[in-house]
This record gives structure tokens, C-alpha cells and sequence, in this order.
């Protein structure tokens, strides 16, 4: 067996499950949290770089042992700075500034309530087919907002309330999964917004989800949706 494959003896996995878990390092310019299970969350940064790449995964060493862990809770600074992010597949949480809780949900990826809310200088955001909810209020706001990609492999995808509204830059909004859920003022004022184009073979819109978009002149959706 490898290192990280070897059987603990009652004392060290004692040891690894109470006291590791909770305990916070810094790898590059990350700061993490172990939150059991072979996986880690990101609690800060210590890099000011304004494009931000978020690792889907960091090794853990204490002593002679190692583990690697998968990144799946990502706790930005509130840093307004901030003009791109890319996630990773296989984050279940994301957002700025929210509290870590062992009772949140998991089983689906999201980006948390009020996420990225008023930061005003994101431009582009790639959500990975991970991310199954954007909630209420996550890039509102988010005025040089101009381009958000989301994987053409998602299978759900829920849009909460708010959660674009006042994206003064969007012009284009393609959203590619089995089934769509599109919450009340979702899109609200986004008023240079010129195109929507929704691939699913289900869609629930929800009132004034697009309402006060004034340059939107084409709605693309498939006959066959509901």
C-alpha cells in the first residue's frame, strides 16, 4: 500500500478525525480548513492577483504523512477586486464571506446567497456542471459583469431570486441543461442584455425573471421545452 492508502492504528485515526479536522494551513496562496473526509474547504488568500483560478484539490502534509483532499468548500475574501474566477468541478459551496456549517447541505453544488453580490469589478465567472444552484442574490449588482459560462453537461440548473439583477453589462445569457428553473427578477434590469438562449427540455420561469431588460430582442428556446 501507498502512504496514503495505510490503515491506521486506533490512536492515529483517533488523532486524524478529532484533532485534524478543523485545523486550518496554508499551501501557495491558500489558506485552507480540513473538513474530514479527505476533503478541504478554502477559508483565504493571500494573493491580491485580480483573476482568480480556484484548485479543485491540495495535498495535506503533517509529518510523514500526506494526503491530498478535494477542494469542495471555497470561502473567498470580500475583495472587490476581483475580475474573474474560475471554479473547479466538484465545489459544493462558494461564495464571499459566509460562515463554514457542518448542517449546510452538500449533496449539490452552489453559489451561496449574496455570493459575489455587488462586487463590482467581476467580469467573467465559469461555473462548472457541479454548481446545480446560483442563489438568490449571488451576482447582483455585478455591474462589469459581461460573460458567465456554465458547463453544457449540467443536468439542473435553479437561478434564484435576484441573482443577476443590475447586471448592467450582460449581453448575452447562454444557459445549456436538462432542466431550468429561472427565479422571480433573476434578470431583472439587466438592460444591456441583447440575447437569451436556453437549451433545456424543461424551463420554470418565474415572474419579472427578465423583466426591464430593454435591449432584449432575442429569446431562443427549444419547441419542445416546457
Amino acid at each position: 500500500n501507498s502512504k496514503n492508502d495505510r490503515v491506521f492504528t486506533s490512536k492515529e485515526s483517533y488523532f486524524w478525525k478529532v484533532k485534524m479536522v478543523e485545523q486550518e494551513f496554508t499551501d501557495g496562496e491558500w489558506k485552507y480548513k480540513i473538513l474530514g473526509d479527505h476533503k478541504a474547504g478554502i477559508v483565504g488568500r493571500t494573493s491580491k492577483d485580480a483573476k482568480v483560478k480556484i484548485p479543485d484539490s491540495v495535498t495535506f502534509t503533517y509529518g510523514d504523512y500526506s494526503e491530498k483532499m478535494s477542494v469542495t468548500k471555497v470561502n473567498l475574501p470580500d475583495d472587490k477586486a476581483i475580475t474573474d474566477v474560475e471554479i473547479p468541478e466538484g465545489v459544493e459551496t462558494l461564495g464571499m464571506g459566509f460562515t463554514y456549517s457542518e448542517s449546510e447541505p452538500t449533496s449539490s453544488g452552489r453559489i451561496g446567497k449574496n455570493g459575489f453580490r455587488y462586487c463590482s469589478n467581476l467580469k467573467t465567472i465559469s461555473i462548472p456542471s457541479s454548481v446545480k444552484k446560483i442563489e438568490a442574490g449571488a451576482f447582483e449588482g455585478c455591474m462589469s459583469l459581461e460573460n458567465f459560462e456554465i458547463s453544457s453537461s449540467a443536468s439542473k440548473l435553479s437561478i434564484g431570486e435576484r441573482a443577476f439583477r443590475r447586471c448592467d453589462a450582460l449581453t448575452d445569457i447562454p444557459i445549456s441543461a436538462t432542466k431550468v428553473n429561472i427565479g422571480k427578477q433573476a434578470f431583472f434590469q439587466c438592460r444591456a442584455l441583447e440575447k437569451i438562449s436556453i437549451n433545456a427540455s424543461e424551463i420554470i420561469l418565474y415572474e419579472e425573471a427578465f423583466a426591464d431588460c430593454t435591449s432584449l430582442t432575442d429569446f431562443e428556446i427549444p419547441e419542445s421545452a416546457e
